[in-house]
């Protein structure tokens, strides 16, 4: 593997988290959930992030 496509990997694999933490802050803001109280300001982040992964 060259040292551009291990780049690539770890770039991916960092996007994968980033997505899975957003998705958690989203599912945490919702009805009940602990960040309830901060729903829109999490919605706005999320939105905010997500047209650059298109």
């Amino acid at each position: 593997m060259s040292a551009a496509e291990r780049r690539r990997a770890e770039l991916r694999a960092k996007l994968g988290g980033l997505e899975a933490e957003l998705a958690s802050w989203s599912e945490l803001s919702q009805v009940g959930g602990l960040l309830e109280k901060h729903h829109t300001q999490v919605a706005a982040i999320v939105v905010a992030f997500r047209p650059g992964w298109q």
